[in-house]
C-alpha cells in the first residue's frame, strides 16, 4: 500500500521553534482528482477542509461532484504525524469506494 505525505508547515513569525503543521489540503484535493480520474470518473468539484492540523488518526471528509452531477464524499484519515493519508470514496448511496492510494 502507497501512502503519500501531504504536509505543509508553516513558521509563526514570533518564534521559529513554534511550528504549525497543516495538511497541505489542495494537494490532497489534486490527488484524489486524479486517482478517481483514473478510474474513469472526471471531477466537476472537490473541496477538502482548510487548515487541518496534522495528527494521527484524524479524519474528515471532502465533498465531490462528478461531471454528471452526482455528488459524495471522500473519506479522509491521517494514518501518522506526517501528513500521509488514506482515503476512500463514499457515494450518496453510502456503498465504500477504496482508494488505490
Amino acid at each position: 500500500m502507497k501512502t503519500t505525505a501531504f504536509a505543509l508547515c508553516a513558521l509563526t513569525l514570533t518564534s521559529l521553534a513554534d511550528c504549525t503543521c497543516t495538511l497541505d489540503h489542495e494537494k490532497i484535493e489534486s490527488h484524489i482528482r486524479e486517482k478517481v480520474k483514473e478510474r474513469g470518473v472526471t471531477l466537476k468539484s472537490i473541496t477538502c477542509p482548510k487548515d487541518r492540523k496534522i495528527a494521527a488518526g484524524d479524519k474528515f471528509e471532502c465533498d465531490i461532484e462528478a461531471d454528471n452531477g452526482e455528488k459524495g464524499k471522500v473519506a479522509v484519515e491521517q494514518t501518522d504525524d506526517k501528513g500521509s493519508i488514506k482515503w476512500e470514496v463514499t457515494s450518496g448511496d453510502g456503498d465504500k469506494h477504496p482508494s488505490g492510494n
